[in-house]
């Protein structure tokens, strides 16, 4: 299982009301959350930590996932509903865009398909 993020602004509106809390102890907080979870569907987890609202539109990214992707060949891909899409982050010079897995996992290789 990849997460991109921890969801340490947006998913993480609890941590955030505790008294001094800091933005690495909530990441601590949600990665033990993702990896007790990873632990109970038996998935190793990768953690990119790339941030949260919005995510980087980044090559470097889309290298990551792709290699992700050929290293692991995972028979399944799950993502955000269809129709929606990350919002990313501009790198230099470029827009903000959304970015959907497809390209990427096709950019690595892997079959897509639309299940409805």
């Amino acid at each position: 299982m990849v997460c991109l993020s921890y969801g340490e602004h947006g998913e993480s509106p609890g941590a955030w009301k505790q008294p001094a809390m800091t933005l690495d102890r909530v990441k601590e907080i949600r990665r033990a959350d993702a990896e007790a979870a990873g632990q109970v569907l038996g998935a190793t987890m990768h953690f990119l930590d790339q941030g949260d609202y919005p995510l980087p539109d980044t090559q470097d990214l889309v290298l990551q996932l792709a290699d992700l992707m050929r290293e692991l060949q995972p028979g399944v891909i799950l993502t955000q509903l269809q129709g929606r899409s990350v919002q990313l982050r501009p790198s230099a010079g470029r827009r903000p865009g959304r970015c959907g897995l497809a390209w990427v996992a096709q950019a690595a290789g892997a079959p897509v398909r639309r299940i409805r």
